[in-house]
């Protein structure tokens, strides 16, 4: 019990220390960590137990919510062996060549009702559990790290469809692809987009990148080496889910930022005056950079409603047009 003890309180220093801002750059950053623990006893022998149990762990931890930790116990084989058998399946159609993954594109619309640009999305099916949410097994795969093998899998084949989509259409149809954390700590995405580009003869400005916004990636030095390799290429670079976690206004005074991306929630729960003046204070300063703000996730009447009242224009969501496979547009 004394390696339990000790191991808890390494585990609660790193968490208090998570609790502090990190300071990069002048700039007070946040991030959050999840630690899964296990001790090597009785119920873990062998290397590959102690694998499975720590991995179990941290599930459970992420679970708990942010910055928590988690000891592993027998009772996790039992609540957890299900999402660990996921994880397996998931590496094994990865290292099969993406078996049962398949891309869909859902359109995004102008004010005009043309289509602004097609977001390629991700789907999996499970042999044993039917389709997964993307939510689930991306965040699957960016815990164990294989989230990269999925985007790099994901880009080339994006600006296939975007050139093809072109030959039909024109030359205005752009697409965005989702990039990770992982993408843009590793810094070799850059290169993946370049070589993607260059074979298929697509415009960099035809091409977006959507980043994720909680992970305070601007401030990251090899995010910001990736995003400024990124943007030298003449792609566009778009801020998912802003303002969903933390709202860094301070976000949109920086140059490579062309798109940022909000959840209709944004605009729709403003429950008081505050809620109001900070969608209009994002809104103006926004438009202040040029940044075209879309708004995502558009399933009824009311949340269209809601984005024209703001005069925000380019719209996304089920209820406007649902995802759809490449052949559905190519024929």
């Amino acid at each position: 019990m004394q390696d339990k003890a000790y191991a808890q309180e390494i585990a609660r220093r790193i968490l208090d220390r998570f609790e502090q801002p990190f300071v990069i750059d002048n700039v007070e950053q946040y991030a959050e960590a999840a630690i899964g623990v296990a001790v090597f006893d009785e119920s873990v022998k062998e290397c590959e137990d102690l694998y499975r149990a720590v991995t179990l762990s941290l599930y459970r931890a992420n679970e708990y919510g942010r910055n928590s930790y988690a000891f592993f116990n027998r009772e996790f084989r039992r609540s957890s062996g299900e999402v660990y058998n996921l994880e397996q399946e998931l590496r094994r159609c990865i290292a099969d060549g993406m078996r049962n993954f398949e891309l869909t594109y859902q359109p995004v619309f102008a004010k005009d009702n043309t289509i602004h640009h097609y977001e390629a999305l991700l789907r999996w099916k499970s042999d044993n559990a039917g389709f997964v949410s993307p939510r689930v097994f991306m965040r699957l795969m960016e815990k164990v790290g294989l989230d990269t093998a999925i985007d790099f899998w994901v880009i080339p084949k994006a600006c296939q469809f975007c050139k093809r989509m072109q030959e039909k259409h024109g030359d205005n149809i752009r697409v965005s692809v989702n990039l990770t954390v992982h993408d843009l700590q590793g810094g070799s995405v850059s290169t993946v987009v370049s070589n993607a580009l260059s074979e298929t003869g697509l415009s960099p400005s035809s091409f977006i990148v959507e980043i994720p916004e909680s992970a305070h990636l601007l401030a990251y030095n090899e995010a910001s080496s990736t995003l400024g390799k990124l943007k030298r290429l003449g792609i566009l670079i778009c801020i998912d889910s802003f303002g969903n976690e933390y709202l860094p206004l301070n976000t949109l005074k920086f140059s490579y930022v062309d798109l940022i991306k909000v959840s209709s929630s944004f605009i729709t729960n403003s429950g008081d005056k505050f809620d109001e003046e900070l969608v209009k204070t994002t809104i103006y300063l926004a438009g202040s950079r040029n940044i075209e703000i879309i708004v995502k996730n558009i399933e009824h009447k009311a949340q269209l409603e809601a984005a024209y009242s703001y005069n925000l224009n380019i719209l996304q969501g089920g209820f406007l047009s649902l995802p759809e496979c490449e052949d559905k547009y190519l024929g």
